[in-house]
């Protein structure tokens, strides 16, 4: 379930923060989405992770924090191989 919850998360940060390298969907996204999906996002996805760790699941916090590390190291890399994101 957390898996599940943090890929989906990914694209958030991603479509926020990486402009976009073409015209095209991630463009409309990339200008019209604000801070408000990322946020709700986010806020999920911590509550799950959360609500597992009370549930006795104590590596919980490092998987998740693997998926924070691993977003932005992709992201890092789409920036500079690409210039962005297309939305793909």
């Amino acid at each position: 379930m957390l898996a599940s919850a943090w890929g989906r998360w990914t694209a958030a940060p991603l479509l926020r923060f990486l402009p976009p390298v073409s015209d095209g969907l991630a463009k409309d996204v990339h200008t019209s989405g604000g801070n408000t999906p990322l946020v709700i996002a986010t806020l999920l996805d911590a509550a799950v992770t959360i609500a597992l760790h009370w549930h006795g699941c104590p590596r919980v916090p490092l998987a998740a924090s693997v998926g924070l590390g691993t977003t932005a190291i992709w992201g890092l890399y789409l920036r500079r191989r690409l210039g962005g994101q297309s939305g793909d």
